[in-house]
């Protein structure tokens, strides 16, 4: 300034300075991870517009007339770029230029200032992601900037600035910057004639990060995302007591569909939430499924109910991706045969219905455990009972529309039997001894002939008509009024029989090949569809998996008293 000579910069490209992209640096395009149940969580960022800061320093110096003519280059800046599905980045890169000039520790008169601009590109990948501004230009104002200076318009194409990814996630990315050497420039030196060019050595750092444009949008969107989970986990805890269906639908289920519908609303920030509750149902579902397994083991009628409730809302909760299938359903299964098998071998008739019931709630199949009620009653009437066993067991038989083994037990003699034992009284016979008369010899006396009686015409007797099976089968036993209200969800009304400790419900369909309902309780009246278990809160709110038979049904109640036996019936009533 004062005494050190003054240098005006100026500068122009030289010829053979243009740097190209250097060779091999692009990889092949990444296909965004779609959400799935693996748990996996991608830090990869979702497509969209990403706009935020840059900022880089640049020292660069130039040996010139014998003088190091140090050049700092200090850019403030702006990123607009947009990152597509396949991972590629593209977009634009401004900003401010500041460019003193210093010699033998003074800052010199000529300086520059000016704007940059360029063109972003890149590929994220794993390991191996690249980012390039590429070649950006200067539009840079050279000038001794003084009372009478001068300035002279340049423009300057710069070296790629390297943008290195340090770190990312769903919605931001984050760097450093690096670019070596500045491009050949002329010099002259102010006040002299001489002219030279030299290249600046030097380079420059900075950093730079940008943000999703709906990263406020993702950001409460998982605020939402953070409030379902705690609130799902927190009702679907062991320690809450057991999962009612009312409370899964409004506590988990319905939270979780509206949670979904809105994330999908936005799509630009979808993924990233979407794979979140995906890793939430990866971890959740094999949780509720073991705890369906260990209920499932037992030979309860509540403890199945309850396996059968986790399996399912298991199954309910994987509408946006799936978990791979195990055996818990077929554990259940195999549980409720065997309950049902076992109540059948035991004749408590109550739990084979409930079992049943049971079966069908969780597989909705109306003729699979109709065809195994029906199986075992068959295997127990060949048995060797006791006659009022096998009498009701008969009567369950033809109430699950069995005609067969109905009828075949009935035909051996079942009703004769089995009432005998139960009401009629042996009389023993007397027999009274004979006296032996005394041996002596007859005198014969003549005996009158007899005078013919007139003959009359036998009268023919009407045969009686066989008794039904159904009036078989009730006879003994309280006959019991019964009605129904039909329509799609009937209710089923009947009379109550002194004594009766419980009843049960069995509604049939297609000549006994389907059971859409069975029920047992202590209460005369139910409406179709009831899945109420004693002592189980909230298992009456169970939505019944099988509509009444359109083709027509009919249904039995059976009254049993304290011991289990039948003391009332109403035999396939027809709806």
């Amino acid at each position: 300034m004062g005494k050190g000579p003054t240098i005006l910069w100026c500068l122009a490209l030289c010829a053979g300075l243009f740097l190209a992209p250097a060779s091999g640096t692009t990889v092949g395009a990444q296909t965004a991870p779609l959400p799935t149940c693996s748990g996996t969580l991608s830090s990869a960022p979702m497509p969209g517009r990403y706009t935020g800061p840059w900022h880089s320093d640049g020292d660069y110096h130039f040996a010139v007339f014998n003088t190091d003519l140090d050049l700092t280059i200090t850019i403030d800046g702006t990123l607009d770029v947009t990152v597509s599905p396949d991972g590629r980045v593209s977009g634009v890169a401004r900003g401010t230029v500041d460019a003193p000039i210093h010699h033998d520790g003074i800052h010199d008169v000529s300086s520059g200032t000016g704007t940059i601009s360029g063109i972003v590109q890149g590929v994220l990948a794993p390991g191996s992601s690249t980012v390039i501004l590429s070649q950006p230009v200067i539009a840079m104002q050279w000038g001794t900037f003084i009372p009478d200076g001068y300035t002279v318009p340049r423009s300057i194409t710069m070296p790629n600035y390297q943008f290195p990814l340090a770190g990312t996630d769903c919605v931001s990315l984050h760097g450093t910057i690096a670019e070596q050497n500045f491009p050949t420039q002329f010099v002259v030196a102010d006040g002299a004639s001489g002219l030279t060019q030299a290249a600046g050595i030097g380079g420059a750092t900075g950093t730079w990060s940008v943000s999703h444009v709906e990263s406020a949008t993702f950001t409460q969107l998982s605020q939402q995302v953070d409030a379902f989970i705690a609130g799902a986990n927190a009702a679907l805890m062991p320690s809450s007591g057991p999962l009612s269906t009312a409370t899964f639908h409004s506590s988990v289920l319905q939270p979780l569909k509206n949670l979904i519908a809105a994330i999908n609303q936005n799509p630009d920030v979808s993924r990233c939430l979407l794979e979140r509750i995906d890793a939430w149902v990866a971890t959740t579902v094999p949780s509720l499924r073991l705890r369906a397994q260990r209920l499932g083991a037992s030979v309860d009628l509540r403890a199945l109910r309850q396996a059968t409730d986790l399996y399912r809302f298991s199954q309910l909760m994987q509408s946006d991706c799936l978990v791979p299938s195990d055996g818990t359903l077929n554990g259940i299964s195999v549980a409720e045969t065997s309950l049902l098998d076992r109540a059948v071998q035991t004749r408590d008739w109550s739990t084979a219905a409930l079992a049943t019931r049971e079966m069908i709630l969780a597989t909705a199949d109306s003729t699979g455990p109709a065809h195994r009620f029906t199986s075992d009653l068959h295997d127990l009437l060949k048995a060797s009972l006791a006659p009022s066993d096998k009498l009701d067991a008969t009567r369950i038989a033809y109430a699950l529309g069995d005609d067969a083994d109905a009828r075949s037990t009935a035909s051996s003699g079942l009703h004769a039997v089995s009432f005998r034992s139960m009401s009629s009284v042996r009389v023993a016979k007397r027999h009274k001894k004979r006296k032996h008369a005394s041996k002596r010899i007859p005198t014969r006396i003549p005996t009158p002939k007899p005078t013919p009686k007139p003959t009359s015409t036998p009268t023919a007797t009407a045969t009686p008509k066989p008794a039904s099976l159904a009036t078989t089968l009730a006879a003994g036993a309280i006959h019991m009024s019964a009605q129904s209200s039909g329509g799609a969800t009937p209710s089923f009304t009947w009379q109550a029989v002194p004594g009766a400790a419980r009843y049960v419900v069995f509604l049939s369909a297609g000549s006994g090949t389907q059971l859409p309902w069975s029920w047992s309780g202590t209460t005369t009246s139910v409406q179709y569809g009831d899945t109420s278990l004693s002592g189980l809160a909230g298992s009456e709110s169970e939505t019944w998996p099988v509509p009444v038979p359109s083709a027509g049904y009919t249904w039995s109640v059976l009254a049993f008293d304290a011991g289990g036996h039948i003391t009332g019936v109403a035999l396939r009533i027809s709806a």
